[in-house]
């Protein structure tokens, strides 16, 4: 991580106060965390703020497959976070900015590795959002059925 640490310091400040800064019991967290606490108005901002790393790497020239990974990765947390209660839990151990961070620190030093890792990661995900989305709709579908043969 030292390639990125020194070339965009930016980023490793905002990876660290948004995801690590504080530790308890051996567990690192944020201010992504706390501010998720906040009812709607924290989880956007944390996502604005997440957002920010999305775009510095865009205008670095970081790879489309590169970009669109830590979008996911952003969508992600959103998703964890949207969750009342356990969602800021789930936000302490999926930390999306450390992830990015991680991602555009292995793209300076090996950007055809981490573009091949983007792709099988960017399926993956997606293959997960699809599957739950094939699942809802099918519980809804069943659900469904079930109320029509109640009356």
């Amino acid at each position: 991580m030292k390639a990125l640490k020194e070339q965009h310091p930016l980023l490793y400040k905002i990876s660290t106060i948004m995801d690590s800064q504080f530790k308890i019991l051996g567990i690192s967290f944020g201010w992504d965390f706390i501010l998720g606490l906040l009812p709607f108005y924290g989880n956007v901002a944390t996502t604005l703020i997440s957002l920010f790393t999305v775009v510095y790497a865009a205008f670095h020239g970081v790879s489309a497959v590169v970009l669109f990974r830590m979008l996911l990765n952003i969508s992600v947390d959103m998703i964890i976070t949207a969750i009342p209660v356990l969602g800021n839990l789930g936000d302490i151990f999926w930390q999306a900015n450390a992830k990015n961070y991680r991602i555009m620190d292995n793209y300076l030093v090996n950007s055809k590795r981490t573009i091949r890792r983007s792709i099988a990661a960017n399926i993956a995900i997606l293959g997960c959002y699809f599957g739950i989305i094939i699942a809802i709709f099918y519980v809804l579908y069943r659900l469904t059925v079930w109320l029509i043969h109640l009356f």
